[in-house]
């Protein structure tokens, strides 16, 4: 058994790994509620989450990921009948800003799971673990994107403490995994310096 990293009242962060996660991931990433705002195909078995969660692990090539299981704990006040304690989602570091000053965190709940503040928990979570502790690429802030219609994220961002700027259009393009088509996206960015850290 994993121990956690890092542990809130209902959760606890556990280093993403294949070998502790891979049936939990899968499940997240199945889930075209999920992938729709990852713009990316949903995964069809665990083969393709097994190569998915590869990317998300530190690599030669991107020493910095830095991502992480987000686990119900078994005795979570609140758990609903029926509820087992384990993984709902996962949230980290997929990628730094494009000048490398900022680190970029990306969550995603398990939808079965949407709706109980758990998001926003493991953010808040995470940011103080990320602050409160060393790493060889740490950085002063941390940064995220939302697209307008992603009102439920925006909801996790402000709930965290994360400051909300200007929309930006045609901030990102992305690829349609149903067509193959590209487009541009419009996004908001939010940020969260270290002295904004309790």
């Amino acid at each position: 058994m994993m121990t956690h990293v890092a542990v809130s009242e209902r959760l606890g962060l556990q280093p993403l790994s294949v070998k502790e996660h891979l049936e939990g991931y899968h499940s997240l990433n199945s889930d075209e509620r999920v992938s729709r705002w990852s713009h990316r195909p949903a995964t069809k078995d665990l083969d393709d989450a097994t190569e998915l969660m590869l990317t998300r692990l530190p690599s030669a090539e991107n020493p910095f990921m830095e991502n992480y299981a987000i686990v119900l704990k078994s005795v979570a006040e609140g758990m609903e009948e029926g509820e087992r304690a384990g993984m709902i989602g996962v949230i980290g570091i997929p990628r730094l800003s494009h000048d490398g000053l900022a680190a970029e965190v990306g969550y995603a709940i398990t939808p079965d799971f949407w709706g109980r503040g758990y998001a926003s928990e493991a953010l808040i979570l995470f940011v103080r673990h990320y602050f409160n502790s060393e790493r060889a690429f740490q950085k002063e802030s941390l940064i995220a994107e939302t697209e307008p219609e992603n009102t439920p994220s925006e909801r996790v961002l402000g709930k965290a403490g994360f400051i909300r700027g200007e929309l930006v259009h045609d901030a990102f393009e992305v690829l349609d995994p149903e067509t193959g088509e590209k487009s541009m996206c419009d996004a908001i960015p939010w940020r969260f310096d270290r002295q904004m850290a309790k």
